[in-house]
């Protein structure tokens, strides 16, 4: 029976794929808006970016398969990105019989796609197994640092403490292996120093030091959020109102957001869906209004937290529909508020 051993470093290797691809996805879209969609090719031939995209996953995925090393596995994640992203960018040419790579509904499942990865990175964050097995092959993967001459003494503290652990939980032929290898481990020379901080990087952290403790924690960071929730709150109340109000012939209410109805009747239901995790987005921004006003500052956060959340994983869904790739700048700023309210809540004193 096959059993599966997850890599230490498996969800680095996802986020390296999943921004690589989102970067290359975004690039394309943006330079072939530049350029007016050219053509590569001449006459019938039409070489489309899913066939370069489909080319540099191969390449990707094969480089880990023929060499060793870390520096190879990362190449082949960030090439692997870059080919998908490519190629999850024409999707719509592959779900519509006239191959339409404007069809709308795609960039749902592009987002979707791109929603699956992340929750894929957080999982693999989140678990990190530490039975006998796992920790003999991460100490196993961990020695090419021998090879390339790259074992620091951290690292080497690292594989000793595991490799006991290992010798501790188990026994015959695994014990005898472990127990002998943090021997050779123990006796090998730390082959690269720790490296000095540059002046730049000192600076760099001095700065963030300051920008975080004299700046960040401080409560006015609690009146930016109330600025920014009401913003939220108001832009969705608006929204909301304008497409009830809003009539075209008695056709969908998609034309406030649309010139022309594409789907009359799915477009519909989106705009439904819209408006009703708009209204959860926005309740949940209330009551972290209500909770801090009361002084319950981490209950308050969480709903901020939470409010966001909605915004990312549901509402940027209906805008990305509609809005298509522009709603990309609306993400973008959700998701850095939540990063910052994230660590607030997790570093505020009540």
């Amino acid at each position: 029976m096959l059993s599966l051993v997850k890599r230490e470093d498996a969800s680095e290797k996802i986020l390296l794929v999943m921004t690589s691809a989102l970067s290359s996805m975004l690039v394309t879209r943006m330079l072939l808006e530049i350029t007016n969609d050219p053509q590569l090719g001449r006459g019938p031939w039409h070489l489309a970016h899913a066939l370069w995209g489909g080319a540099a996953m191969f390449v990707g995925g094969l480089l880990p398969l023929l060499y060793h090393g870390e520096k190879v596995r990362r190449m082949g994640a960030i090439i692997f990105g870059l080919g998908t992203g490519l190629f999850i960018d024409e999707v719509g040419k592959f779900v519509t019989k006239d191959n339409n790579y404007f069809f709308q509904p795609a960039i749902l499942i592009i987002y979707g796609f791109f929603i699956m990865l992340f929750l894929l990175y957080r999982y693999l964050e989140k678990v990190n197994p530490r039975d006998p097995k796992t920790l003999l092959y991460q100490t196993l993967s961990q020695l090419e640092d021998v090879a390339e001459n790259d074992l620091e003494l951290k690292e080497k503290e690292k594989l000793i403490k595991r490799l006991q652990i290992v010798s501790s939980r188990t026994s015959g032929e695994v014990k005898f292996f472990s127990d002998h290898l943090r021997k050779l481990i123990t006796a090998l020379p730390v082959q690269k120093e720790a490296s000095h901080p540059s002046f730049l990087h000192y600076a760099y952290r001095k700065l963030r030091w300051f920008s975080y403790y004299k700046i960040f924690k401080q409560k006015v960071v609690l009146y930016l959020l109330f600025v920014l929730a009401a913003a939220n709150i108001l832009t969705n109340f608006t929204s909301t109102y304008q497409l009830l109000l809003w009539r075209h012939d008695g056709n969908s209410l998609a034309t406030f957001f649309e010139e022309e109805v594409v789907f009359p009747r799915f477009d519909s239901y989106m705009v439904g869906g819209k408006m009703v995790v708009e209204g959860l987005a926005s309740v949940l921004f209330l009551m972290g209004i209500f909770w801090v006003l009361n002084k319950k500052i981490k209950r308050g956060l969480l709903f901020f937290q939470s409010g966001l959340l909605v915004n990312i994983f549901l509402v940027a869904l209906f805008n990305f529909y509609f809005q298509q790739f522009s709603a990309v700048v609306g993400l973008s700023i959700n998701i850095a508020i939540l990063l910052g309210i994230t660590r607030l809540r997790r570093d505020f004193l009540v």
